[in-house]
């Protein structure tokens, strides 16, 4: 058989394939920069400059009144203010100093020291009846129960015919539940107001009195509050109560 005929064709499809199987490149999109405009020029903006007559203004700064009793003088340099007139007191300075820095202490818990402040302050001022009464009460707290009284007598040594000074030795007898003392106290303290002893103290020598077991005393303290005091409920119930107790049948 003739095959010649046969291998013409195949030659001539040949290149066709070919051809159709290359792969096909597709053109990239030329990119084009956009045209950037130039800014205008920018002119400045010309101020015309003021008249040579105008007038400028002057802002007068405010002024910065001093506190009450400081002059100019003294805000310049720092002054406190205080009257250079007054003399200076330099144990009533230190007494100040000394209680700010009692409460200091109190506050800190620091009692030993807070006594020690109080036995300096009433060594510079001997009638200074509320420092015996916080010192004595710091010494008790502290379980120097001897001491504290010791300092309450230094106090009534110092003061024998201060009402206060009676008035503190009877509280802190009473801290210490020393009743009859306290009632002694209270009525030293109630005789030397004569007369102008608070509604307070005595409602606190009524109670030592009936601590101590002197109702009779008691009960004519609070009959002489209610009277003076008649709208005082706190006077009248005790009043009713003591009377009560006075009543009440010996068991």
């Amino acid at each position: 058989m003739n095959r010649s005929f046969l291998i013409l064709p195949i030659l001539v499809l040949t290149p066709l394939v070919a051809a159709n199987s290359a792969p096909t490149v597709t053109p990239k999109p030329k990119v084009v920069a956009p045209a950037v405009k130039a800014p205008a020029a920018i002119k400045p903006k010309v101020v015309a400059p003021p008249a040579t007559n105008a007038k400028v203004p002057q802002v007068k700064p405010p002024r910065i009144k001093p506190p009450a009793g400081m002059d100019d003088h003294d805000h310049d340099h720092g002054a406190t203010g205080t009257d250079p007139n007054k003399p200076i007191d330099p144990v009533g300075d230190s007494l100040d100093f000394l209680w700010k820095q009692s409460d200091v202490a109190f506050h800190e818990g620091d009692y030993p020291t807070a006594v020690k402040i109080h036995r300096a302050i009433v060594t510079l001022d001997p009638t200074d009846t509320e420092s015996f009464g916080v010192g004595a009460w710091l010494l008790w707290s502290m379980e120097k129960k001897s001491e504290a009284r010791d300092f309450i007598d230094q106090g009534l040594a110092s003061n024998p015919n201060d009402a206060e000074m009676w008035n503190v030795a009877a509280q802190q007898y009473d801290l210490e539940k020393s009743f009859a003392d306290a009632k002694t106290a209270y009525l030293k303290s109630v005789e030397l107001s004569k007369g102008k002893a608070p509604e307070l103290l005595r409602r606190r020598l009524a109670h030592s009195a009936e601590h101590a077991g002197d109702l009779a005393l008691s009960e004519q303290t609070w009959t002489d509050l209610v009277r003076e005091f008649p709208a005082s409920d706190v006077d009248k119930n005790n009043l009713a109560r003591v009377k009560n107790l006075r009543n009440k049948p010996v068991e």
